[in-house]
Formats: structure tokens, C-alpha cells, sequence
């Protein structure tokens, strides 16, 4: 595509799910590129249009890509969720603030969706949503340090860090059962 954002493959590893930009008509839109691996070819493409998908996550058994989207200011709008059988919208998530961020990672076992964000005020400090999968609904916002900016989940799922950007960087740790710091 012409401006790759973010990039996941399916767990059985045959398809990779690309999010791009592009200008059109001197408006900055978005789309995703589904690519076979195996024939290297382009299977199809979701416009997004002006909500322009960035991060990009595939559920753990492959049904479901959820796609981190943002309005023109880079603020995200929501999270897209997608099923791969038909790449049809099943949910659209709304965010409940403000807040620049790309980035989303699913546990282990796909049933939390992190997303990590950075309000608009560098003096505000950052938040994780926890975005429950089975009922595709945002289930805690956790205030985490300023400014971060990416969020992983340990193998057993016992641990959810997130890596706060400072001048000398630190690591958070949340708990995945209460989602609190």
C-alpha cells in the first residue's frame, strides 16, 4: 500500500492483514489490504475511509481482526471489528476519549483487547482501555504514566505490561483480572 501502518497475520499464517494511508482527492483516507502468503496476491480491500485503521490485531482462533482507527488529528475514533470469513463489519467501538494512540494487543486467549493512549495534554497522564471481545464493549480505562506507548501480554496471560515513553522509559504492569495498575 502506499503508507503501511500496522500488520498482523492469521494464526494459521496463510494471510497477512496490512492497514494503509493514501491521499485521495487531497484527503487523507484509509483501507486494509488482505494478502495471500502463499500466491503473494492481494485477496481484497476494506476502504475505511476517512476513519484511517492503524494498529491491527488477529483473534487467536483467526474469525476476527480488530483495527485501531483515528480521526485526521490522529485521535482515535474506535476500534473496528471485522469478521474474516466475509471481512464484514461486526462492531464499531467507540472510545470514550480524546487520545492519541495506535497500538492493540489481545491476551493470549482473545478475550481483552489493550489499547494504550495518550490524552491529548502531555501533562494528563496515559490510559489503557480493556475492550472485552465477547461483548465488544470497553470493560476498564486504567490510568497508567504519560505518554504510552505500547502494551503486551505476557504467554500465560498473568501479566499485561505497557511501556510508557519517558527519559528513561519505564514498564507498567497491569493485572488482567482487575485491569488496575
Amino acid at each position: 500500500g502506499n503508507s503501511p501502518q500496522g500488520l498482523a497475520v492469521s494464526p494459521d499464517g496463510r494471510r497477512v492483514h496490512v492497514t494503509n494511508l493514501r491521499v485521495v482527492n487531497g484527503l487523507l483516507e484509509g483501507y486494509l489490504v488482505v494478502v495471500d502468503v502463499a500466491s503473494r496476491t492481494q485477496v481484497t480491500t476494506i476502504d475505511f475511509g476517512a476513519r484511517k485503521p492503524y494498529g491491527v490485531v488477529s483473534s487467536p482462533d483467526g474469525t476476527r481482526l480488530y483495527v485501531v482507527t483515528s480521526t485526521d488529528a490522529g485521535n482515535l475514533r474506535g476500534v473496528t471489528v471485522l469478521d474474516t470469513a466475509s471481512y464484514a463489519v461486526i462492531a464499531e467501538v467507540p472510545l470514550s476519549t480524546t487520545a492519541f494512540g495506535t497500538t492493540i494487543t489481545l491476551s493470549p486467549d482473545g478475550r481483552f483487547a489493550y489499547l494504550a493512549r495518550q490524552p491529548n495534554s502531555s501533562q494528563t497522564p496515559g490510559i489503557v482501555d480493556v475492550l472485552d471481545t465477547t461483548s465488544n464493549m470497553i470493560v476498564a480505562t486504567t490510568t497508567v504514566p504519560n505518554n504510552p506507548r505500547s502494551v503486551a501480554v505476557s504467554p500465560s496471560g498473568a501479566t499485561v505490561y505497557v511501556a510508557i515513553a519517558s527519559n528513561s522509559g519505564s514498564l507498567q504492569r497491569l493485572d488482567p483480572i482487575t485491569h488496575a495498575s
